[in-house]
């Protein structure tokens, strides 16, 4: 075998296994689920055979380094809440969008509890646009990321206008400008961000308004087809954020809206275990929550 046959051989091994290194293996993931007795099915996805590089466009959640937990009012203080409770159930949820191949996880789940607090609040329901945060909240920084309080505090601030004023693209151009004579929706919200202390803190937030999270996605998630995840195997892929819209006391589970299409999950959401808010995942490790001005205070009934 000549100089150049050799190149070509170990050029295809080298290419292979770092192919091989880039993807976990979805048997391994069935495996590891069978092992732990975990309750979620795992399969070939959108996602499953992406790169972290390709990943990074669909993780884009940044942590704020220096949150402030005694901002977080929702205290569960002893408060019996329903052993379920999904705010589905309320209309109270917009559709399942698809962020595309953009690191803009932090203003979907943002503007989802946005358009959630104004539905709450009595307003009637519209598609607000998300790409308004990506291009002009100059403290993010659109498809390469951002975080989910300064998304929520432009919000609070500026607002959005409609989905049909500046449709989304999935880019972080400034170009075009939104429709003519716009006016940004911003008169509909409380803002409040931080980090639950527990569980319990969690779900009294929820009880509120749905709540926009952050928590760390791991490569077995991307395998991820239905049931109740719990992180089983894989490395880090990134941080992600989502919106939480209800919980299940019985099979211990919080109900979540994702940014991934309607194809994804369970049409659009999936189920975390409780145990993922204490573990390596965190989930919760971030979150605000969006309240019509019209809303009560926290409550603890």
């Amino acid at each position: 075998m000549n100089h150049l046959a050799n190149m070509l051989v170990l050029g295809s091994l080298l290419g292979g296994m770092q192919a091989s290194a880039l993807a976990i293996d979805l048997v391994d993931v069935k495996q590891a689920i069978a092992d732990r007795g975990a309750a979620w099915t795992a399969g070939e996805t959108a996602f499953s055979r992406r790169t972290p590089e390709e990943m990074r466009l669909r993780l884009g959640l940044r942590l704020d380094e220096t949150p402030e937990p005694a901002e977080w009012l929702f205290v569960a203080d002893g408060a019996t809440l329903p052993a379920s409770f999904d705010w589905r159930d309320h209309d109270a949820v917009t559709p399942v969008r698809d962020q595309g191949e953009c690191g803009s996880c932090w203003a979907f789940a943002t503007v989802a509890a946005f358009e959630s607090a104004a539905i709450i609040d009595g307003f009637d329901p519209r598609d607000e646009s998300e790409q308004f945060l990506i291009s002009y909240s100059y403290q993010n920084d659109g498809c390469d990321g951002g975080y989910l309080s300064t998304a929520a505090a432009f919000l609070k601030r500026i607002g959005t206008v409609s989905e049909d004023c500046l449709a989304y693209r999935a880019d972080d151009r400034l170009r075009p400008p939104p429709c003519r004579g716009w006016i940004a929706q911003r008169d509909v919200l409380n803002l409040w961000a931080g980090v639950p202390r527990t569980l319990a803190d969690l779900k009294q937030a929820v009880y509120e308004a749905p709540v926009a999270v952050g928590f760390r996605v791991f490569d077995d998630f991307l395998f991820y087809q239905g049931g109740i995840y719990t992180h089983v195997s894989g490395h880090l892929a990134g941080l992600h954020a989502v919106l939480i819209v209800g919980w299940n006391d019985t099979e211990e589970y919080f109900i979540v809206k994702n940014s991934w299409g309607p194809d994804w999950g369970e049409d659009g959401y999936f189920r975390i275990a409780y145990s993922e808010v204490d573990n390596d995942v965190e989930f919760g490790m971030d979150a605000v929550v969006l309240m019509g001005i019209r809303s009560s205070a926290p409550r603890n009934d």
